[in-house]
């Protein structure tokens, strides 16, 4: 007996519940239309399923139609909120700007998940209930006053109010507190291991901070950015660059960070920290130790535009048995300055470190030691400081020590209108250089020996010895010298200018020089 067979295709999408219960399903199976037959929808998804909508959007589902989430994941670049329930599982949003909550701040078992261009507004959320999360991937968030204990930041978080219960040990994003309400203050230390942290437009944090991973196997690049007037970080310590990464602290228009200690370089090169801009500060009750790794190198220091650094002591790849090189500060522009209370150490055992003062910046210390070794057979070489240009200066409170021990090829130069002041003494170790060249000025507060191997006293340069001045037979023509007591004879072919009233000094223990001219 014959007869025909007709193949009936029933889709999914005809049904009016369909449960997605497993595996992924890249379609939307038709929940965003309307069918005239069967005009209700519902897709369920339910744990294990996953639902992406295959670069389509996935936004106005139709009005008699609803996607419920049920414990599996829906990813979807734009979601309209209106037939969308979520009971539980995961909303991973790839794109768009949302200013609704899905329901986060509700029952359980929830995670928001922020991917690539996705952004939303949580600003009237201040925290969620204690199994609902939130996680960045790339993605941004904008709170208020929230309480952070359930985010995992992977993304950009702009954080406009107070910043409560953020872990310690999750960011690698970008925070951005900003303006005057905005504040995250922390029990302790946190790192900042792959992201950033803005402080921004009057807005503080407090706490202290690992910036660029924890470990010599951390390849972390974290970056700590506090700028405008009133923005603020305050507590504790920084430790700048204690991973394989390369990390910075900028410090711009105004923006002050406070700390007890501070170490760039401890576990990594190329860390930097950059102070800018008058107003800037950069406060360490404690000490600085800058490139402080036994191959860390290139860690660097730039103070610029008006801007202040000033801390109790200063350490330049200064720690014993400790080699990096290249590591060094720069100290630029009309009223910047580098205020140490302490000493200042340059390359221990170390090379080409440095200390540059340039076009009008200034630099004060106790004591400063260049290329200097306290023993042992090992030996810095080529560290060196430069203070050039107009109006820089150095100013050492205490004493100048240079290459001692060993240590060769350590060097100080002084020209172009830069001065460096001395007020005790001056001691030049063999086979290092004290460069006093045209344009520069060198104040001594005490006795000096200029026949000291290493010090060259060039032409157009100056040269004031408050103390005895010894070693110098031939005041060489185009140079300066001011001194009121030069112990043996001096033939004078440049400039022997005494002092103030009476203007007068000393030669030979007898022989009096007033005003220049033998008397």
């Amino acid at each position: 007996m014959g007869g025909t067979v007709v193949a009936l295709n029933i889709s999914a999408q005809t049904w009016p519940d369909f449960y997605l219960t497993n595996g992924n399903h890249f379609t939307s199976y038709g929940v965003e239309t309307y069918d005239p037959l069967n005009p209700v929808k519902n897709l369920y998804v339910n744990p294990a399923a996953f639902m992406a909508s295959d670069g389509i959007e996935l936004g106005k589902i139709h009005d008699d139609n609803q996607l419920i989430l049920n414990g599996g994941i829906v990813r979807t670049p734009v979601l309209d909120k209106g037939n969308f329930t979520w009971n539980s599982g995961t909303l991973a949003l790839t794109g768009g700007s949302y200013s609704s909550t899905y329901g986060i701040e509700t029952g359980s078992g929830k995670t928001l998940a922020l991917w690539f261009d996705a952004a939303m507004d949580l600003t009237s959320l201040t925290g969620l209930p204690a199994d609902n999360y939130i996680e960045t991937y790339g993605g941004s968030l904008i709170v208020s006053n929230f309480n952070a204990s359930n985010l995992s930041l992977g993304g950009t978080m702009k954080v406009y109010g107070e910043l409560t219960a953020m872990d310690d040990d999750a960011q690698d994003g970008n925070i951005m507190l900003k303006g005057p309400a905005a504040s995250w203050t922390l029990p302790g230390n946190f790192k900042v291991e792959f992201g950033k942290i803005e402080v921004l437009h009057g807005a503080s944090l407090n706490g202290g901070g690992t910036i660029g991973g924890i470990g010599l196997s951390s390849s972390g690049s974290g970056n700590v950015v506090v700028s405008g007037s009133g923005s603020t970080w305050a507590g504790g310590t920084v430790n700048l660059g204690n991973g394989a990464g390369f990390s910075s602290l900028i410090i711009t228009n105004g923006g002050r960070v406070s700390k007890s200690e501070c170490s760039v370089g401890s576990g990594s090169e190329g860390n930097m920290i950059v102070v800018s801009d008058a107003g800037s500060r950069l406060d360490i009750s404690g000490g600085v130790t800058l490139g402080g790794g036994s191959t860390h190198h290139n860690n660097t220091m730039t103070v610029s535009n008006g801007a202040v650094v000033a801390a109790q002591s200063f350490g330049i790849a200064a720690e014993l048995g400790l080699r990096g090189a290249g590591n060094g500060v720069t100290v630029t522009g009309n009223g910047s300055q580098l205020n140490i209370a302490g000493n200042i150490g340059i390359g221990t055992d170390s090379t080409d470190n440095y200390l540059i003062i340039q076009n009008g910046g200034h630099a004060s210390c106790s004591d400063l030691s260049v290329g200097r070794y306290g023993g042992g057979t090992l030996i810095a070489e080529e560290n060196f400081v430069e203070v050039t240009g107009l109006d820089s200066s150095l100013t050492c409170s205490g004493k100048i020590t240079l290459g001692v021990n060993g240590s060769a090829d350590n060097w100080i130069s002084v020209g172009d209108g830069g001065r460096v002041i001395a007020e005790q003494s001056v001691v030049i170790g063999a086979n290092n250089q004290l460069n006093l060249n045209s344009g520069g000025r060198l104040e001594i507060g005490t006795d000096f020996n200029a026949s000291m191997t290493g010090f060259n006293f060039n032409s157009g340069s100056e040269l004031s010895v408050a103390g005895q001045l010894s070693g110098l037979s031939n005041l060489e023509s185009g140079r300066r010298l001011e001194t009121p007591d030069v112990l043996g004879g001096l033939t004078v072919h440049g400039i022997f200018a005494p002092g103030t009233s009476p203007a007068d000094s000393i030669v030979n223990g007898a022989e009096r020089i007033c005003a220049g001219v033998r008397i």
